[in-house]
């Protein structure tokens, strides 16, 4: 489940990544629905890459999680 929020004219979005942590960032999106939509995607891809059905993304040397 992903969330959305609004600070100071800006949209931000908070999913869970694949090792299952929340992360939030902010994000492009100029109304609640279009921000939703992206957390929603965002989480999924998540989601899948978590449960294997997808390959992990490439890790940042140095990416602090």
């Amino acid at each position: 489940m992903a969330y959305v929020y609004k600070r100071a004219e800006k949209w931000y979005i908070g999913f869970r990544d694949n090792r299952g942590k929340w992360r939030g960032q902010a994000c492009s999106a100029r109304t609640k629905t279009e921000a939703k939509r992206m957390a929603d995607e965002l989480g999924l891809n998540h989601e899948r890459q978590r449960l294997g059905m997808e390959p992990l993304a490439a890790q940042v040397v140095g990416a602090r999680y």
